[in-house]
């Protein structure tokens, strides 16, 4: 058996460690998870019979969805410090739309109080992603004062579709079978986004 050994300098083991230091110290400023995203379609086919009262129904629903990962939500992290409690993010995505939100800052944890809404989209939320390279401009504040402002890019590509197994469910409420939102999700959350 033959053993091999390297050696290490020991300015050259030292350099090394304090580079691994500082880096593991740095806040790198962006969302939580991370600045890369992958937009994911999910589709499946559910087969859910419902039972209210005396009354039942049966559908079949060609279920479809897409997710985001790491998450559909984060919160804004930055190097802490300073007095700012408020936050505003301004997404200029690759198409030229523009979008605003804004949430409470804590300074000394160098992060947003809330989570930010990068990709739900429905009657009441909007979000502040799209597909592309999407440049963010940050702003923290204190009383409208501007204390800190910087840039960075958020990147979301195009994922693999994901299948889901056929799958089946009972309800106990007839609008179940007649409305696809609600036991789509469920079945989509049961089947842990099609990630096999």
């Amino acid at each position: 058996m033959k053993l091999s050994t390297t050696f290490l300098t020991l300015p050259f083991a030292f350099s090394l460690t304090l580079g691994l230091l500082s880096q593991a110290g740095a806040t790198q400023t962006g969302f939580e998870g991370g600045n890369e995203f992958e937009a994911i379609a999910i589709e499946g086919t559910l087969a859910i019979r419902c039972h209210q009262g005396s009354e039942s129904d049966f559908a079949i629903f060609d279920c479809r969805s897409e997710i985001l990962e790491p998450g559909e939500y984060a919160r804004f992290v930055t190097e802490p410090g300073g007095a700012a409690d408020r936050v505003i993010l301004t997404a200029t995505r690759e198409n030229g739309s523009i979008r605003t939100k804004s949430d409470r800052f804590d300074a000394a944890k160098g992060q947003s109080e809330g989570h930010f809404n990068l990709w739900i989209s429905s009657l009441l939320q909007r979000p502040l992603l799209n597909y592309g390279a999407n440049r963010i401009h940050y702003s923290l504040k204190r009383d409208k004062v501007e204390e800190r402002s910087g840039d960075f890019i958020v990147n979301v590509k195009r994922g693999p579709t994901r299948v889901c197994a056929r799958g089946s469910m009972t309800s106990f409420r007839l609008d179940d079978c007649r409305i696809p939102g609600f036991a789509c999700s469920q079945y989509f959350e049961r089947e842990n986004y099609c990630s096999y």
